[in-house]
């Protein structure tokens, strides 16, 4: 899945009951091998108190998250640009 352009915004349900969200482009990386499956997403995404995509953290340079902690991963196809925000959260905002 995470070869060639994709482009997604992805949340991660970690072992602690966290929610991270983030941009997935050009820029991350997954591993996929037997001995890493750790993913790096290129933006980090603010989340509102629903868990839902809110807005790019501000300054963000990415997060990697290391495959042990990772309960859950979802993806979601990005809003074109100048979409609208209630688009962009799908009316959760």
């Amino acid at each position: 899945f995470f070869e060639g352009d994709v482009e997604t915004l992805v949340l991660l349900t970690l072992d602690d009951e966290r929610i991270v969200g983030g941009y997935f482009g050009r820029r991350s990386m997954a591993g996929y091998s037997a001995d890493t499956q750790d993913i790096f997403l290129e933006r980090r995404w603010e989340l509102n108190q629903e868990g839902w995509f809110l807005r790019p953290t501000p300054s963000s340079l990415g997060v990697w998250v290391p495959h042990k902690h990772i309960v859950s991963v979802e993806m979601y196809q990005p809003q074109p640009p100048g979409s609208s925000e209630k688009e962009m959260t799908g009316g959760r905002a």
